[in-house]
């Protein structure tokens, strides 16, 4: 299990348990979390709504063309 908190300027990491049964678990290391990603995709999307950044009838391209690597 991984766990990131990022609060002010600071990323907290920590890393619990075995990646598999002879590598520890690290904050880099890679894992398949997939369908859960749908779930905390919602919830960073809705807080970000909620904090008016932008709102769901909104576009993608309306949204993400600031970002540089956007094209």
């Amino acid at each position: 299990m991984v766990a990131a908190v990022f609060a002010g300027d600071t990323l907290w990491t920590y890393a619990l348990g075995e990646a598999s049964a002879t590598v520890p678990m690290t904050v880099g290391t890679p894992t398949l979390i997939y369908s859960t990603s749908k779930t905390i995709e919602s919830a960073v999307i809705l807080a970000l709504v909620e904090e008016g950044h932008f709102q769901l009838t909104d576009s993608l391209e309306s949204v993400l063309s600031a970002h540089p690597d956007y094209s």
